[in-house]
């Protein structure tokens, strides 16, 4: 990855020139049951949701040394029928606007998400604005453009990238909270990185110092990636380590931070087969009321299950359905998206039968890194997924995912004082997912 520090430092463009890039994805989801039971009183049952997203992420070139970058999300994830209708009403009812949310009408289905500028001088690139973030693998920074992401971060950041030979070398500023003007309470944080990136090897080490001068807490972030494609073999590192300390905002004093985590991927090709394993740790709690944290979790656009991590679990059908909870209970939620306190396993297979045709299959098998002692069982269960993809045409991609979750003890042992037990169902899930790439 590292596209944040792989760059040209003057690159040649033409006066006013739009360079589009972006997607649309058409995107329907189907489970049973995320409840994990099907005899509880309070199971949710089969449950399925369609959804848009549209991404547009065009470039300005205006001259030679600037560009301007935006980002515009339509229709983000909003569901099919969410919105309002476009054709008149039969029965003579009022026809909303055609921007309207359909649950709260004060929000639109167009937001303009980020926008940048590219300064290119004769010693770096000069970039601010609010702007993606990307780093490595992406657990810790993750831009979210690809169809499969739902969030991305962005920050409101000053940034300056410059070539020290062939090590690339990055400082930034990023303005996290700004706070109450003429007080010294904003929230910022201070960005320093190194890599040297070859079209085989790269390396880097990503620095992030957060601070807020009114308060008591600091904390440090230390991110080591590096990458090497020899010939038929691939491997990819990152690990992440997080730790500061001091007061915070919700009230508690004196809390010491330090928590890590780290993937390693390894692929090789066999024939007309990619053969790989990736294992993943991301730490947990022992004591989640104590005063230490130690608790790390993976950036929510970092998928590696359909199921697993990615859609929260055990999900209830709601008392009282209302717009507010969306007809579902979360009380009973032993895990939700994004890879935290586990230790993974994910052996994968993949090949390529025909030109535009691709089969992956995988397992994700999972474990809590910690548990409290009140807890016996560590085991989140397995999950087999298999991925189908079909490109008859340039720029369009059909895609298939079928996948079965066998709940573990961590899961199926737990009980909750108002919604019972017994989430130890196999669960199945699919997808299917019609993808405009430009």
């Amino acid at each position: 990855m590292l596209t944040l520090l792989a760059i040209a430092l003057t690159p040649n463009v033409s006066a006013a020139e739009v360079v589009w890039d972006g997607h649309y994805r058409a995107d329907a989801n189907a489970f049973q049951t995320l409840s994990l039971s099907s005899d509880n009183e309070n199971t949710e049952g089969f449950s399925s949701i369609v959804d848009h997203q549209l991404q547009l992420r065009p470039t300005f070139a205006i001259s030679q040394n600037l560009a301007f970058h935006t980002q515009v999300d339509v229709l983000a994830q909003t569901t099919w029928g969410s919105s309002a209708d476009t054709y008149s009403d039969a029965q003579g009812g009022s026809i909303p606007s055609v921007f309207a949310d359909g649950v709260d009408t004060t929000s639109t289905n167009m937001r303009l998400t980020r926008a940048w500028a590219d300064v290119y001088t004769d010693y770096g690139r000069l970039r601010f604005g609010r702007m993606p973030l990307e780093w490595g693998a992406g657990i810790l920074l993750n831009p979210g453009t690809s169809p499969y992401s739902e969030y991305g971060d962005t920050s409101d950041r000053i940034q300056f990238t410059t070539l020290l030979g062939s090590i690339y070398l990055v400082a930034a500023l990023d303005i996290v909270d700004e706070g109450f003007y003429g007080v010294s309470d904003d929230f910022q944080i201070a960005n320093a990185a190194l890599a040297y990136q070859t079209e085989t090897i790269g390396i880097g080490l990503l620095n992030r110092y957060r601070y807020q001068p009114s308060s008591d807490f600091s904390s440090y972030t230390g991110d080591l990636w590096a990458k090497a494609n020899l010939g038929t073999i691939n491997a990819e590192l990152e690990v992440a380590l997080h730790m500061g300390g001091g007061d915070l905002s919700t009230g508690e004093n004196d809390i010491s931070v330090f928590a890590w985590g780290g993937v390693l991927n390894l692929s090789t090709i066999v024939s007309q087969y990619v053969v790989g394993l990736e294992i993943g740790v991301a730490t947990g709690d022992e004591n989640p009321n104590d005063d230490e944290i130690t608790t790390f979790t993976f950036d929510r656009d970092y998928n590696r299950a359909f199921l697993m991590f990615e859609e929260p679990m055990p999900v209830m059908a709601a008392s009282v359905m209302n717009e507010t909870n969306g007809g579902r209970d979360y009380d009973a939620m032993r895990t939700g998206e994004g890879i935290s306190n586990a230790q993974y396993l994910r052996p994968y297979i993949g090949f390529a039968p025909m030109d535009g045709l691709a089969i992956e299959a995988s397992a994700f098998l999972a474990r809590a890194d910690m548990l409290p002692d009140t807890e016996l069982e560590r085991s989140y269960g397995s999950e087999y997924d298999l991925t189908v993809s079909w490109a008859p045409y340039d720029k369009f991609t059909l895609t298939g995912t079928g996948a079965v979750l066998t709940p573990g003890g961590y899961y199926s042992e737990y009980e909750h004082d108002e919604l019972g037990g017994g989430f130890g169902d196999i669960t199945y899930g699919g997808r299917l997912m019609a993808t405009v790439d430009f």
